[in-house]
């Protein structure tokens, strides 16, 4: 898997990371909070994050291929699984909703086998 660009966290507070096999799977992670950037005893590139202590829903904007694929939305601090689903993708932008979250959460999207459509 490799460093992801092609997908558009709908909600400007929200930060968000991803990676990629293309066309397999996909692995996004969202967090509420701010990076600011502080001239520390460490160097003027250190950062820290401000976190936003709240609960959230966001939209997610993914640009994958045509299929179904596997969502399951993770709690990043327990592993656990928040929701299960499976979402059709017509290809470009497939919309996703997250399930109510607190701070941060974690997408993992599948492909699943033989999920070609066919036009």
């Amino acid at each position: 898997m490799t460093r992801f660009t092609e997908f558009q966290a709908m909600n400007s507070g929200v930060l968000a990371r991803a990676i990629a096999e293309t066309g397999k799977q996909y692995a996004v992670y969202l967090f509420h909070g701010s990076r600011k950037w502080d001239d520390w005893s460490q160097g003027p590139t250190s950062s820290r994050f401000n976190v936003d202590l709240n609960w959230f829903t966001d939209s997610l904007s993914i640009n994958v291929p045509p299929g179904t694929y596997k969502i399951e939305w993770i709690n990043p601090t327990s592993g656990a699984l928040i929701d299960v689903s499976s979402q059709e993708c017509m290809g470009s932008n497939c919309i996703l909703q997250t399930p109510r979250y607190f701070l941060d959460i974690a997408l993992r999207m599948r492909r699943m086998p033989n999920s070609t459509i066919l036009n």
